[in-house]
């Protein structure tokens, strides 16, 4: 979980990225990069009418490509944002978001097929419209991260802004439901697969830049640098700097004289990095610590607050709910 000065914020969703690693102008393969609608008659039906809040997907053609083994952290890692970004997380109880996960993300298409991807709707998102996302494998440039040549591309109807008002640190999103063929103007996301299992959300993948940054900004601050970094190397590519990442975190949490907010950060982090680990009760005590150190601090951070109350106890319930069904 990243802070800037102490304010936890949500990573924002990169859509410059696409040019990057997509060929061609940045939309999947083949009959895809037409201009056309290329998405299925299903749409139509689903927009409109359907109970609020209701799971239901479809594929075309009727089963997606063979699987591919992905990890299941990455994937629940990926499904958190998308909940934040659509303000899910307060609107759908914990089976909806079970539904919702299995499938976006119950099955990782392996291989891609030309014109096979999956459509998804949430019933009833707004005015009566609902949320529409449309999920296929595609092919990524030579501009990707070394080791990866396919991608898991999202995409949806929907388009959003924020505004925030002088002197108020909320901000108001409003929503847009529009058609799904509209890719340059609606929300989209690129997921890298990595041979390992690891399906990384672009904004996740390991960045110097960033590393600098923080630095930057850090100052003299261990633990808020502790708190950045480990944030970047639980969730990126790279599993050579997860126990970096670890030991950060184990020294902060140490400090009986960090700031009650880094402490409480720095747990959350560490509860990452033992759910990725698939520690699941380690998990769960930790994020029951930061909560404790959160509720009794005096600052409070309305993004942290969030993490606490509704991102990471889904993540965990997620988690949870994967394993038995893999058990």
């Amino acid at each position: 979980m990243k802070m800037h000065n102490y304010a936890y914020g949500l990573a924002a969703i990169m859509l410059a990225i696409f040019a990057l690693f997509l060929p061609g102008c940045g939309t999947a393969e083949g009959s895809r990069r037409s201009t056309g609608n290329w998405i299925l008659d299903w749409e139509a039906d689903m927009v409109k009418g359907r109970p609020e809040n209701e799971i239901a997907f479809m594929d075309n053609p009727d089963s997606m490509p063979r699987p591919a083994e992905s990890g299941l952290f990455y994937r629940i890692n990926w499904f958190n944002p998308i909940l934040g970004t659509f303000e899910l997380h307060q609107k759908l109880n914990m089976e909806q978001k079970q539904r919702l996960f299995d499938a976006l993300f119950g099955h990782i298409p392996g291989e891609i097929h030309d014109r096979a991807y999956r459509m998804v709707s949430v019933g009833n998102f707004m005015n009566g419209k609902s949320l529409i996302f449309a999920l296929a494998a595609v092919k990524l440039n030579e501009h990707a991260p070394p080791g990866s040549s396919l991608g898991i591309q999202i995409l949806s109807n929907c388009l959003f802004t924020d505004v925030k008002k002088k002197n108020e640190d909320t901000v108001t999103r409003s929503f847009v439901i529009t058609e799904l063929s509209l890719v340059q103007a609606n929300w989209r996301a690129l997921g890298v697969f990595f041979p390992d299992g690891r399906l990384v959300r672009t904004s996740d993948l390991f960045n110097e830049e960033k590393i600098a940054r923080w630095k930057k900004e850090s100052g003299n601050d261990q633990g808020l640098l502790a708190v950045n970094l480990s944030d970047l190397y639980i969730k990126d590519e790279l599993e050579s700097n997860d126990r970096e990442a670890a030991a950060m975190l184990e020294k902060t949490i140490a400090d009986a004289n960090v700031e009650p907010v880094i402490a409480a950060a720095a747990r959350l982090n560490y509860f990452l990095y033992l759910l990725a680990a698939g520690d699941t009760a380690g998990a769960e005590k930790m994020l029951n610590e930061a909560a404790a150190l959160a509720k009794n601090s005096k600052e409070k951070d309305p993004g942290l607050t969030n993490a606490l109350e509704y991102e990471a106890p889904a993540m965990l319930e997620l988690y949870k709910y994967a394993l038995r069904l893999e058990g």
